[in-house]
C-alpha cells in the first residue's frame, strides 16, 4: 500500500472498502466512529504511558490494535501491535517510544477525515 500524504485518504478508503467486501456505506460508518474514537483514545493512552499505568494502556491499546486491525489500516495495525507488544513485556520506554509513531500516524488518519468522508 502507498501511504505516501498526497493521496492517503483514498489509500485509507482502498483498505477499509477492502474489509467491507465494497460496501461504501459501511465503510463510511466505521470512519465515522474511528474518527470519533480515536483522539479521546489517543488522550487517554498519553496519560496512562505518562503515568507508568500498563494495566490500563495495556487494555486500551488492545482495543485500538484491534479496531484498526479489523479495519484493516494495516500501518496502524503494525504500530499499535508493536506499542502492544512493549507494553506487555513491561518495556515502557520502548512502547511511550512506539506509540510516538503511532501517534503520529493516527494524526495523519485524523487529518483526512473531511478527504475520506467526502469521497465516499
Amino acid at each position: 500500500m502507498n501511504f505516501d500524504s498526497s493521496n492517503l485518504h483514498q489509500t485509507y478508503i482502498d483498505l477499509l472498502l477492502e474489509k467491507t467486501l465494497g460496501n461504501r456505506e459501511l465503510a463510511k460508518t466505521l470512519f465515522e466512529k474511528l474518527f470519533a474514537s480515536l483522539p479521546k483514545q489517543i488522550e487517554q493512552l498519553t496519560g496512562f504511558l505518562d503515568n507508568n499505568q500498563a494495566s490500563q494502556a495495556q487494555k486500551l491499546i488492545h482495543e485500538i490494535h484491534g479496531t484498526v486491525a479489523s479495519c484493516g489500516l494495516v500501518n496502524l495495525e503494525y504500530h499499535a501491535g508493536l506499542v502492544e507488544r512493549h507494553i506487555f513485556n513491561g518495556d515502557l520506554e520502548k512502547a511511550q517510544k512506539g506509540f510516538q509513531t503511532l501517534k503520529q500516524l493516527m494524526r495523519n488518519f485524523l487529518d483526512c477525515q473531511n478527504d475520506i468522508l467526502s469521497n465516499l
